[in-house]
């Protein structure tokens, strides 16, 4: 299940960069009792940064998650220290969704 959940990641991930965060996949996921959903990347901190000024990042994807589902859990791997900012970490700290690696 696990390996189900890593890999549906990466429809999630282009359902909200085309601003279709309705999550559909993700309340589905949380319906069938998945507990936990892991996003993987080498540097999640360099998500939307290839897309240009005023494209979504990391909180902005995270946000969404939050708001559209009801999985209690997130894990995040892994996030090189070059770009965590001061929002992403007081993010992090006021959602207690987002569990320790």
């Amino acid at each position: 299940m696990k390996l189900l959940v890593k890999l549906v990641v990466l429809l999630i991930v282009g359902l909200v960069v085309l601003g279709l965060a309705r999550n559909v996949v993700v309340k589905a996921m949380a319906e069938n009792g998945v507990r936990e959903l892991t996003l993987v990347a080498q540097d999640l901190t360099a998500y939307g940064h290839d897309l240009g000024p005023g494209a979504p990042h990391l909180v902005e994807l995270l946000r969404a998650l939050l708001a559209n589902s009801d999985i209690p859990w997130f894990r995040l791997l892994y996030l090189y220290p070059t770009r965590v900012n001061a929002k992403l970490l007081e993010f992090i700290a006021a959602n207690p969704r987002i569990v320790p690696y």
